[in-house]
């Protein structure tokens, strides 16, 4: 189940999708070549029943500019 979506520079796809209780997998896609830029497992703080925590949210924002910022380097 995904739990967080977004989509940067309207190429590259990032994406949380919960794999247990308080665990997700955060996948960064270009969405052109359908590489995957990033493959990582992340906390989820409360299970994110209602949603994911702010906190999360910021984390994986930054984990996803970063990796994109790189690719063009």
């Amino acid at each position: 189940m995904i739990v967080w979506e977004a989509r940067l520079d309207n190429k590259y796809g990032c994406a949380v999708a919960r794999i247990s209780e308080r665990e997700g997998r955060l996948v960064v896609t270009n969405e052109e070549t359908k590489e995957i830029l990033l493959d990582r497992l992340v906390p989820l703080a409360y299970g994110a029943l209602l949603g994911p925590d702010v906190s999360d949210i910021a984390e994986w924002q930054e984990l996803c500019v970063s990796v994109v910022d790189g690719v063009g380097k």
